[in-house]
């Protein structure tokens, strides 16, 4: 007889060791080149600047001026790949100043199937989708803005099928000090509708603070506090330079990093790293996270911008 939950293992080393009987642990893997190369530490970000048309993956109050569409691809570990599609634009309808649709898809590749006693009984796959439908409100013009994502769950392992339902719900504020904005979002509340083994799991409840400041008009940094439920508070920190109008430069560390790291040859474990390059109405950017013996991710985000 097969197991599949012992196959969820890519996922759990994504949280921390006492991750808990959580599921859909996959939402917690970050698709966006952009926020994932700062450590994800995007919460805060000053949403009077342009978003990243992945921008809901990490808080849902976003602001957009006129309309994107995008592609990802996340390399993760153990052969599991992570791809996604996204639209979003101004004033979708009268009530939001910005909304749009995301999908995201996982799959596992191919997976030996074996019974209890180790023989082969041929191969299988995982795969979970992650449909999102997202909407965002200015509340104070420049000063406060709220948003909120529904997230339509869907896994499959093997002939096993799971169906969930949840959502996001974020702010943004601006503060009166120059150059400085905070942010909180809380993640992934919702239920398991229909579960793999009539077993109802909890979906990964996260809560998180961050803010941005404006060191310089080409330069900022970012901190988060991370404190997903039944697991240890977290941050991260993360920074972009603006080396050249077409060149942005990012860095990150993130907490978490600690689980993975072995030995000393696992020091880059925790650090982000990648870049933006823009050209006319389009941007391309790459992140690489180290993570330990583990080993490393390479996430690939585009995104075109059509005309105000």
């Amino acid at each position: 007889m097969v197991i599949p939950a012992l196959l969820l293992c890519f996922f759990i080393t994504t949280v921390l060791p006492n991750a808990g009987n959580s599921g859909y642990l996959f939402l917690r893997i970050n698709p966006d080149a952009y926020s994932s190369a700062i450590a994800n530490s995007g919460v805060g970000k000053d949403f009077t600047k342009e978003a990243s048309v992945f921008n809901f993956t990490v808080n849902p109050a976003y602001l957009v001026t006129s309309s994107k569409i995008g592609i990802t691809y996340l390399n993760y570990l153990a052969g599991v790949q992570i791809g996604g599609l996204s639209y979003i634009q101004a004033n979708p309808i009268p009530v939001l100043n910005s909304g749009g649709i995301g999908l995201l898809y996982l799959n596992s590749g191919t997976i030996k199937k074996t019974d209890e006693y180790g023989y082969e009984l041929g191969s299988f796959t995982v795969s979970y989708v992650n449909l999102n439908i997202l909407g965002s409100y200015e509340l104070v013009k420049e000063k406060l803005l709220v948003g909120a994502n529904v997230k339509f769950l869907r896994g499959v392992i093997d002939s096993f099928t799971s169906l969930g339902l949840a959502g996001d719900f974020g702010v943004c504020w601006r503060s009166p000090l120059a150059g400085l904005s905070t942010g909180a979002v809380l993640k992934n509340f919702g239920l398991e509708v229909k579960s793999f083994n009539n077993t109802r799991e909890e979906l990964p409840l996260d809560v998180v603070l961050g803010c941005d400041y404006w060191i310089f008009s080409n330069a900022h940094i970012l901190f988060e506090l991370y404190k997903p439920f039944g697991n240890p508070l977290q941050f991260n920190i993360g920074g972009e330079y603006e080396a050249h109008r077409y060149l942005t430069l990012r860095l990150g560390y993130n907490s978490r990093g600690k689980y993975f790291r072995e030995n000393s040859s696992d020091l880059l474990s925790g650090l982000s790293f990648g870049f933006g390059i823009h050209f006319a109405r389009g941007q391309f950017d790459y992140s690489f996270v180290p993570m330990g013996s583990l080993g490393y991710t390479h996430n690939l985000t585009f995104s075109l911008q059509f005309r105000k």
